[in-house]
């Protein structure tokens, strides 16, 4: 971006002979909007006697101000007992005033492996085409969020023995995919 900032300045000029106030004109004029680096201001100023004088004075805006980040924590349901491949989402952002969008450097970077239950902590920077850094960061946690499978049998019909019932024998299974 090439924006830059409204700058406000006075200048005033003064006359030996003519002690109301000169009025003065400047160029680009106080409140202007000027652009990101250094501007040359150019005052004039005439007395009752028609004595012109004229002044130059540098006006330099810099871009000060980093990026702002947006970040999120990430947890995800294990893929296996190891961990799981994480792609951030959201995505990590950041905005910065001049630039608008600039891009966002984490590490490790999305869809790396975390492994299961530790609480990883990504660091982010962005940087702006300034050079001024942001840093922060997020964090991942994979975790088991699913229920285990269960394995039944089918439907069982039998006849009954007697007035006790009658002993059917059937095996159910459970597998978990985070104790695979």
């Amino acid at each position: 971006g090439t924006w830059g900032a409204h700058v406000s300045f006075t200048a005033t000029a003064t006359d030996l002979v003519d002690p109301s106030p000169i009025p003065v004109a400047c160029s680009p004029a106080s409140g202007d909007a000027f652009p990101l680096g250094t501007t040359q201001v150019a005052c004039h100023a005439t007395d009752k006697a028609g004595n012109q004088a004229t002044a130059h004075f540098h006006v330099t805006v810099a871009d000060l101000n980093p990026p702002v980040l947006h970040l999120a924590d990430v947890t995800l349901d294990a893929h296996d007992s190891t961990g799981a491949r994480v792609t951030y989402v959201p995505v990590p952002s950041a905005t910065d005033v001049e630039d608008g969008t600039v891009p966002v450097d984490c590490l490790p970077a999305s869809a790396s492996w975390f492994p299961l239950n530790i609480e990883t902590t990504v660091p982010c920077t962005a940087t702006d085409s300034a050079g001024n850094e942001t840093r922060g960061s997020f964090q991942v946690l994979v975790t088991d969020l699913s229920p285990p499978t269960l394995t039944v049998p089918g439907t069982i019909t039998v006849e009954a023995a007697g007035s006790t019932g009658t002993e059917v024998p059937f095996t159910v299974s459970a597998s978990d995919r985070s104790e695979e």
